[in-house]
Protein backbone atom coordinates (compact mmCIF):
# COMPACT_ATOMS: atom_id res chain seq x y z
CA UNK A 1 0.00 0.00 0.00
CA UNK A 2 1.67 3.18 -1.43
CA UNK A 3 2.08 6.13 1.15
CA UNK A 4 -0.79 5.32 3.38
CA UNK A 5 -3.67 5.29 0.46
CA UNK A 6 -6.05 3.07 0.84
CA UNK A 7 -8.33 2.93 -2.08
CA UNK A 8 -7.15 2.71 -5.98
CA UNK A 9 -8.60 4.91 -8.77
CA UNK A 10 -12.14 3.05 -8.93
CA UNK A 11 -12.71 3.71 -5.17
CA UNK A 12 -12.30 -0.19 -3.90
CA UNK A 13 -9.94 -0.72 -1.49
CA UNK A 14 -6.61 -1.39 -1.85
CA UNK A 15 -5.78 -4.98 -0.85
CA UNK A 16 -2.86 -7.41 -0.49
CA UNK A 17 -1.82 -10.59 -3.57
CA UNK A 18 -2.98 -12.82 -0.15
CA UNK A 19 -6.62 -11.43 -0.03
CA UNK A 20 -7.23 -12.34 -3.98
CA UNK A 21 -8.72 -15.40 -5.04
CA UNK A 22 -7.03 -17.28 -8.09
CA UNK A 23 -9.01 -17.13 -11.47
CA UNK A 24 -8.76 -20.12 -13.74
CA UNK A 25 -8.13 -18.83 -17.13
CA UNK A 26 -7.36 -20.99 -20.67
CA UNK A 27 -3.64 -21.19 -19.86
CA UNK A 28 -3.15 -20.15 -16.76
CA UNK A 29 -4.55 -17.93 -13.64
CA UNK A 30 -4.31 -14.56 -12.11
CA UNK A 31 -5.27 -13.16 -8.58
CA UNK A 32 -8.93 -11.00 -8.44
CA UNK A 33 -10.76 -9.35 -5.85
CA UNK A 34 -13.26 -12.52 -4.60
CA UNK A 35 -16.10 -9.88 -5.58
CA UNK A 36 -14.81 -9.46 -8.88
CA UNK A 37 -13.21 -13.12 -9.59
CA UNK A 38 -16.56 -14.16 -11.57
CA UNK A 39 -16.88 -11.42 -13.95
CA UNK A 40 -13.01 -11.85 -14.76
CA UNK A 41 -12.98 -15.36 -15.47
CA UNK A 42 -16.55 -14.76 -17.42
CA UNK A 43 -15.19 -12.03 -19.14
CA UNK A 44 -11.47 -13.83 -20.01
CA UNK A 45 -13.47 -17.15 -20.90
CA UNK A 46 -15.68 -15.12 -23.61
CA UNK A 47 -12.78 -12.87 -24.70
CA UNK A 48 -10.52 -16.10 -25.30
CA UNK A 49 -13.70 -17.89 -27.27
CA UNK A 50 -15.05 -14.69 -28.94
CA UNK A 51 -12.20 -11.86 -29.27
CA UNK A 52 -9.16 -14.07 -29.75
CA UNK A 53 -6.90 -17.28 -27.77
CA UNK A 54 -5.39 -15.53 -24.67
CA UNK A 55 -1.80 -15.51 -24.55
CA UNK A 56 0.84 -16.31 -21.67
CA UNK A 57 3.01 -14.37 -20.52
CA UNK A 58 0.26 -11.48 -21.32
CA UNK A 59 -2.55 -11.91 -18.39
CA UNK A 60 -2.43 -10.51 -15.18
CA UNK A 61 -4.75 -8.89 -12.65
CA UNK A 62 -3.92 -7.58 -9.17
CA UNK A 63 -0.97 -5.89 -8.65
CA UNK A 64 0.32 -3.43 -6.07
CA UNK A 65 1.42 -0.35 -8.55
CA UNK A 66 0.27 3.12 -9.42
CA UNK A 67 -1.26 4.03 -12.86
CA UNK A 68 1.53 3.97 -15.53
CA UNK A 69 2.72 7.32 -15.84
CA UNK A 70 1.26 8.84 -12.72
CA UNK A 71 0.71 8.52 -9.33
CA UNK A 72 -2.61 7.29 -8.07
CA UNK A 73 -2.96 3.79 -7.16
CA UNK A 74 -3.71 1.67 -10.19
CA UNK A 75 -7.26 -0.52 -10.02
CA UNK A 76 -4.57 -3.58 -10.60
CA UNK A 77 -3.69 -2.76 -6.87
CA UNK A 78 -7.49 -3.52 -5.59
CA UNK A 79 -7.32 -6.47 -7.47
CA UNK A 80 -10.55 -4.96 -9.17
CA UNK A 81 -8.83 -4.89 -12.70
CA UNK A 82 -7.20 -7.42 -14.93
CA UNK A 83 -5.02 -7.38 -18.27
CA UNK A 84 -4.96 -9.97 -21.50
CA UNK A 85 -3.24 -10.26 -24.00
CA UNK A 86 -0.79 -7.51 -22.79
CA UNK A 87 1.74 -7.81 -25.75
CA UNK A 88 -0.49 -7.57 -28.82
CA UNK A 89 -2.41 -4.93 -27.42
CA UNK A 90 0.23 -1.97 -25.99
CA UNK A 91 -0.95 0.79 -24.10
CA UNK A 92 -1.26 3.96 -26.14
CA UNK A 93 -1.84 2.00 -29.87
CA UNK A 94 -5.03 2.95 -31.22
CA UNK A 95 -7.52 -0.35 -30.65
CA UNK A 96 -7.62 -0.32 -34.78
CA UNK A 97 -4.05 -1.20 -35.25
CA UNK A 98 -4.42 -4.21 -33.14
CA UNK A 99 -7.88 -5.80 -33.22
CA UNK A 100 -9.72 -6.82 -36.71
CA UNK A 101 -13.77 -5.06 -36.92
CA UNK A 102 -14.50 -8.48 -35.79
CA UNK A 103 -12.84 -8.58 -33.09
CA UNK A 104 -14.38 -4.96 -31.90
CA UNK A 105 -17.74 -6.10 -32.86
CA UNK A 106 -17.15 -9.09 -29.74
CA UNK A 107 -15.66 -6.80 -27.47
CA UNK A 108 -18.89 -4.08 -28.03
CA UNK A 109 -21.10 -7.58 -26.96
CA UNK A 110 -18.59 -8.13 -23.92
CA UNK A 111 -19.41 -4.14 -22.74
CA UNK A 112 -22.80 -4.22 -23.43
CA UNK A 113 -22.61 -7.68 -20.90
CA UNK A 114 -21.20 -5.78 -18.13
CA UNK A 115 -22.78 -2.73 -18.84
CA UNK A 116 -22.73 -0.29 -15.63
CA UNK A 117 -20.17 -2.63 -13.69
CA UNK A 118 -17.04 -3.13 -15.60
CA UNK A 119 -15.34 -0.90 -18.78
CA UNK A 120 -12.95 -1.65 -21.59
CA UNK A 121 -9.59 0.81 -21.55
CA UNK A 122 -9.74 0.34 -25.42
CA UNK A 123 -12.29 3.31 -25.30
CA UNK A 124 -9.87 5.54 -23.44
CA UNK A 125 -8.19 8.38 -26.03
CA UNK A 126 -4.69 9.54 -26.54
CA UNK A 127 -1.86 7.75 -24.74
CA UNK A 128 -4.53 6.39 -22.17
CA UNK A 129 -5.80 3.75 -24.62
CA UNK A 130 -5.33 0.35 -23.00
CA UNK A 131 -6.50 -2.32 -25.25
CA UNK A 132 -5.88 -5.11 -22.83
CA UNK A 133 -7.27 -3.51 -20.03
CA UNK A 134 -10.48 -4.12 -18.30
CA UNK A 135 -12.07 -2.96 -14.67
CA UNK A 136 -14.20 -2.13 -12.16
CA UNK A 137 -16.38 1.15 -13.01
CA UNK A 138 -14.85 4.33 -10.98
CA UNK A 139 -17.65 4.21 -7.97
CA UNK A 140 -19.21 0.78 -8.80
CA UNK A 141 -20.41 -0.55 -5.38
CA UNK A 142 -20.72 -4.06 -4.44
CA UNK A 143 -24.60 -4.43 -4.48
CA UNK A 144 -24.06 -3.75 -8.41
CA UNK A 145 -20.68 -6.16 -8.69
CA UNK A 146 -22.78 -9.07 -6.87
CA UNK A 147 -26.32 -8.28 -8.86
CA UNK A 148 -24.72 -8.54 -12.17
CA UNK A 149 -23.00 -11.73 -11.03
CA UNK A 150 -25.91 -13.09 -9.51
CA UNK A 151 -27.25 -12.35 -13.14
CA UNK A 152 -25.34 -13.67 -15.75
CA UNK A 153 -25.09 -16.63 -13.74
CA UNK A 154 -28.70 -17.60 -13.72
CA UNK A 155 -29.59 -16.32 -17.16
CA UNK A 156 -28.67 -19.43 -19.35
CA UNK A 157 -29.26 -22.81 -16.37
CA UNK A 158 -28.07 -25.80 -17.35
CA UNK A 159 -30.40 -28.67 -18.62
CA UNK A 160 -29.39 -32.15 -18.11
CA UNK A 161 -29.75 -33.68 -21.41
CA UNK A 162 -31.63 -37.10 -21.27
CA UNK A 163 -30.22 -39.71 -19.45
CA UNK A 164 -28.24 -42.35 -21.95
CA UNK A 165 -27.93 -46.08 -21.93
CA UNK A 166 -25.82 -47.06 -19.05
CA UNK A 167 -26.79 -44.65 -16.11
CA UNK A 168 -28.65 -46.99 -13.71
CA UNK A 169 -28.11 -44.21 -10.79
CA UNK A 170 -28.30 -43.67 -7.98
CA UNK A 171 -27.53 -39.54 -9.32
CA UNK A 172 -26.31 -36.79 -7.26
CA UNK A 173 -29.15 -35.10 -5.10
CA UNK A 174 -29.78 -31.55 -3.57
CA UNK A 175 -29.51 -27.96 -5.04
CA UNK A 176 -27.32 -25.33 -4.73
CA UNK A 177 -25.50 -25.29 -0.87
CA UNK A 178 -27.24 -28.77 -0.74
CA UNK A 179 -26.04 -30.29 -3.67
CA UNK A 180 -24.38 -33.48 -2.52
CA UNK A 181 -22.76 -36.22 -4.46
CA UNK A 182 -20.22 -39.44 -4.51
CA UNK A 183 -17.82 -42.05 -5.50
CA UNK A 184 -20.17 -44.15 -8.35
CA UNK A 185 -23.15 -41.90 -8.57
CA UNK A 186 -24.08 -41.32 -11.96
CA UNK A 187 -26.54 -39.42 -13.78
CA UNK A 188 -27.56 -35.96 -15.39
CA UNK A 189 -26.75 -34.08 -12.04
CA UNK A 190 -23.00 -35.72 -12.22
CA UNK A 191 -22.69 -35.05 -16.08
CA UNK A 192 -23.56 -31.23 -14.94
CA UNK A 193 -21.12 -31.13 -12.00
CA UNK A 194 -18.39 -32.23 -14.58
CA UNK A 195 -19.45 -30.13 -17.36
CA UNK A 196 -19.33 -26.70 -14.93
CA UNK A 197 -15.85 -27.80 -13.84
CA UNK A 198 -14.12 -28.48 -17.26
CA UNK A 199 -15.60 -25.22 -18.59
CA UNK A 200 -14.99 -22.56 -15.26
CA UNK A 201 -11.57 -24.38 -14.50
CA UNK A 202 -9.78 -25.49 -17.60
CA UNK A 203 -6.10 -25.80 -15.96
CA UNK A 204 -6.72 -28.98 -14.50
CA UNK A 205 -10.44 -29.83 -15.66
CA UNK A 206 -10.13 -29.52 -19.22
CA UNK A 207 -9.75 -33.29 -19.92
CA UNK A 208 -12.66 -33.84 -17.66
CA UNK A 209 -15.07 -35.87 -20.17
CA UNK A 210 -18.42 -35.33 -18.85
CA UNK A 211 -20.10 -38.77 -19.10
CA UNK A 212 -22.48 -38.38 -16.06
CA UNK A 213 -20.04 -40.70 -13.84
CA UNK A 214 -18.46 -40.10 -10.73
CA UNK A 215 -15.65 -41.98 -11.34
CA UNK A 216 -11.75 -41.85 -10.12
CA UNK A 217 -10.91 -39.10 -12.98
CA UNK A 218 -13.87 -36.67 -11.54
CA UNK A 219 -12.58 -37.62 -8.12
CA UNK A 220 -8.86 -36.35 -8.55
CA UNK A 221 -10.73 -32.82 -10.36
CA UNK A 222 -12.87 -32.33 -7.32
CA UNK A 223 -10.01 -33.14 -5.10
CA UNK A 224 -7.84 -30.30 -6.62
CA UNK A 225 -11.05 -28.29 -6.74
CA UNK A 226 -11.04 -28.20 -3.08
CA UNK A 227 -7.49 -28.25 -2.45
CA UNK A 228 -7.59 -24.73 -4.50
CA UNK A 229 -10.37 -24.05 -2.20
CA UNK A 230 -8.30 -24.63 1.26
CA UNK A 231 -10.77 -27.25 2.36
CA UNK A 232 -8.73 -29.54 4.31
CA UNK A 233 -8.73 -33.26 3.69
CA UNK A 234 -11.00 -33.36 1.18
CA UNK A 235 -10.15 -36.69 -1.29
CA UNK A 236 -12.29 -35.69 -4.18
CA UNK A 237 -14.49 -39.08 -3.32
CA UNK A 238 -18.01 -37.07 -2.16
CA UNK A 239 -19.43 -33.65 -2.51
CA UNK A 240 -20.04 -32.33 1.14
CA UNK A 241 -20.76 -29.23 2.68
CA UNK A 242 -18.15 -27.69 2.40
CA UNK A 243 -17.26 -27.98 -1.03
CA UNK A 244 -20.90 -27.55 -2.00
CA UNK A 245 -20.29 -24.14 -0.30
CA UNK A 246 -17.44 -23.94 -2.64
CA UNK A 247 -18.65 -24.46 -5.75
CA UNK A 248 -21.80 -22.43 -4.80
CA UNK A 249 -19.62 -19.13 -5.28
CA UNK A 250 -18.57 -19.54 -9.11
CA UNK A 251 -22.34 -20.40 -10.05
CA UNK A 252 -22.92 -24.02 -9.79
CA UNK A 253 -26.61 -24.72 -8.46
CA UNK A 254 -26.55 -28.66 -9.19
Amino acid sequence: MAGGVTASQNGWRVIGRDQCTDVEIPGGEFPIHPEFAWLAQDCALLWHETVEPLQWPGCWGWADRAIRGGTQLSNHASGTAWDLCAPRHPQGVPIAKTFTAGQLQAIERLEARYFGVLRWGGRWTGKSVDGMHWEGQPGVTLEAVRELTAQLQSAAPHQPPPAPTGWSGPDAHGDGLGFRADLGDNGPRIQSLQAFLRGRYPLYAKGLTADGVYGPRTADVVAEFARRSAIRGADGRNVGPQIARSLYVPGFRG
